[in-house]
């Protein structure tokens, strides 16, 4: 493992030097101002090689009746999909969160279909939307963004057991004086059944011309963590800024994208078994790590040659018939390069698989690493493959089917050597 360096912030300039792999010349390393500048980072060499190989190998596929599969297929946005959340308990009990069917699809070890929970609706057990979802203890524990609801279930039995409101605003926002005026814009369960909430000062305005116009401009979110008694339990957290945008105007009507788009900076979180966290602002290879209480620990970085863009592969995620998208797209000043990062997860072990977008065609190169960013294992998947939950030594994967943008979710066995 090649450490370039640990750096402590401290009151003098400083630079980073890298050691060379089989050389004893010094050379410095081109890293941000405010990324050298943070307390307790790491810092790799690009050339850092992994410690193991790794293998995935396909065992399972989850089946679903047809009236459930013909809902599952892809879009280009990113966090627009059917799939919330994939959950498993320590037996191997399977439960797969579909915002489309407003249901928990369950599966049991092997993968065959058991029952379906929950519906669209706002009585027990139903819902108006289905956020992410959590195991805490003995319960399924599912966030209905629409309602403000937590949902429960028992995983013995899968019967409904509790609803529990967390309401719009905290009951007791008015006691942090940084967040007078704002409100929450999403909140994360977390597996000790609190919730990762991040606040705004104004949302998304569109608006040319008004006063509150703040396309372009950071907008940042402010995150808490908050009980199911809807109260604010912690100091800020942490600050991220909100998603990129693309901006343009073309026969009088100002375009902007609608939602997040892969070819933008955006921010992530990774949250694990333990509730540490983890972010990343995707323009860089620099992970953020916090403890369960929300204390910051460390940042590693990773220098990373961005991915040039080109306006035809961006072209060619959209539609001629999608108009509003298709003309943004076409006449915006586009990004010179693709984020580093495309995707984040942190699984059971306290380890993080992070799938970066690289000068070639059609695949992701996948990154496992410890919580401290030492490289595990490294390897290159299609891109139609996006690793969303590993646990119990398997990771499920939702593929899409290039043609027709049917997905599946699909277990692996994860072989190390």
């Amino acid at each position: 493992m090649k450490l370039i360096n640990t750096v402590f912030k401290s009151g003098f300039c400083y630079a980073v030097l890298l050691f060379m792999f089989g050389c004893s010349a010094e050379a410095e390393v081109e890293i941000p101002e405010h990324i050298r500048n943070l307390d307790n980072l790491k810092v790799y060499s690009e050339d850092t090689e992994p410690d193991s190989s790794i293998e995935l190998i396909h065992e399972v596929t989850l089946e679903v009746p047809d009236s459930i599969s013909r809902n599952w297929y892809g879009n280009y946005i990113p966090h627009s999909l059917w799939l919330t959340g994939i959950e498993i308990t320590e037996s191997g009990k399977i439960f797969v969160g579909d915002s489309r069917a407003y249901g928990i699809h369950v599966f049991d070890i092997d993968g065959s279909y058991l029952r379906s929970l929950g519906r669209k609706g706002y009585g027990p057990g139903e819902y108006g939307g289905i956020g992410n979802m959590q195991i805490v203890t003995d319960s399924l524990v599912v966030f209905d963004y629409v309602r403000s609801k937590i949902v429960k279930y028992s995983l013995e039995s899968l019967e409904f057991t509790e609803v529990a409101g967390v309401g719009a605003d905290p009951v007791n926002l008015d006691e942090f004086e940084e967040l007078s005026g704002w409100f929450s814009s999403y909140r994360m369960l977390r597996h000790d059944g609190t919730l990762l909430v991040g606040f705004m000062e104004h949302p998304t305005d569109a608006r040319k011309g008004a006063p509150t116009y703040n396309l372009n401009q950071d907008r940042p979110i402010k995150h808490y963590f908050m009980n199911q008694e809807k109260k604010i339990i912690s100091d800020k957290i942490f600050e991220l800024k909100d998603r990129e945008d693309l901006v343009t105007d073309v026969d009088g009507k100002h375009l902007f994208n609608l939602a997040p788009f892969p070819f933008l900076d955006r921010p992530l979180i990774a949250i694990s078994d333990d509730d540490y966290t983890y972010t990343n602002w995707t323009e860089n290879f620099l992970i953020k790590a916090y403890d369960p209480n929300g204390n910051y620990l460390h940042a590693f970085y990773y220098p990373f040659q961005n991915k040039p863009l080109v306006r035809d592969e961006v072209t060619s995620l959209f539609n001629k018939d999608d108009g509003w998208n298709w003309d943004l797209v076409q006449h915006a000043d586009l990004p010179e390069t693709w984020p580093v990062i495309n995707s984040m997860r942190a699984d059971d072990r306290n380890r993080l698989w992070i799938s970066t977008n690289i000068d070639k065609d059609g695949v992701y190169e996948w990154w496992v690493l410890q919580s401290d960013g030492e490289l595990i294992a490294r390897f290159q998947w299609p891109d139609n493959l996006i690793v969303e939950t590993v646990k119990n030594g398997y990771a499920y994967a939702l593929e899409t089917h290039e043609e027709t943008q049917l997905q599946q979710v699909k277990r692996y066995r994860i072989e190390m050597n």
